[in-house]
């Protein structure tokens, strides 16, 4: 630092975008640059002997591109999400080849959020929720995608 005290002091924060959403009465996070888009969900449809966390394959947007569906409830060990209409499809891109889908109820923001509010849960290092943050009094689990689904594509290990 100059000896006439003016160098800068400001030292940039760092942040990260998430894009928060709802299932249940639970607040989900996921980082910005993992989701693809978000699509109304439409019409799904079941595969036959699929594990309880695929929910199915929809059609994206009509252009003959397939999706599958996974129910992130049930991904996370809870009871199986029930579809319900109005529910929406995060799209996530979690490698160049591997696009998948996760339910939400509702899409709330997309927030930037300073890393040093991220209170890191010791116990899940190897699990898919990275921490939680407080965004306007309420609890989000903010969830590392490529942990979520490395049980279903072991190369994202």
């Amino acid at each position: 630092m100059p000896a006439d005290g003016g160098g800068d002091l400001h030292v940039q924060e760092e942040k990260q975008r998430f894009i928060l959403f709802a299932l249940g009465e639970e607040w989900f996070a996921l980082p910005i640059e993992t989701v693809k888009e978000v699509q109304p969900l439409s019409r799904i449809t079941r595969l036959p002997y699929a594990p309880p966390e695929i929910l199915g394959i929809m059609n994206l947007r009509g252009k003959g591109k397939v999706l599958a569906l996974y129910d992130l409830q049930a991904c996370l060990g809870g009871p199986q999400h029930e579809v319900k209409e109005g529910d929406q499809v995060l799209v996530l891109d979690l490698d160049p080849d591997l696009v998948v889908g996760v339910i939400a109820e509702r899409v709330e923001a997309v927030k930037e959020v300073p890393l040093a509010s991220l209170a890191a849960l010791a116990s899940s290092r190897s699990g898919p929720v990275e921490g939680l943050i407080s965004i306007e009094g309420m609890a989000v689990s903010v969830l590392d995608p490529r942990k979520l689904f490395a049980s279903f594509f072991p190369s994202l290990s």
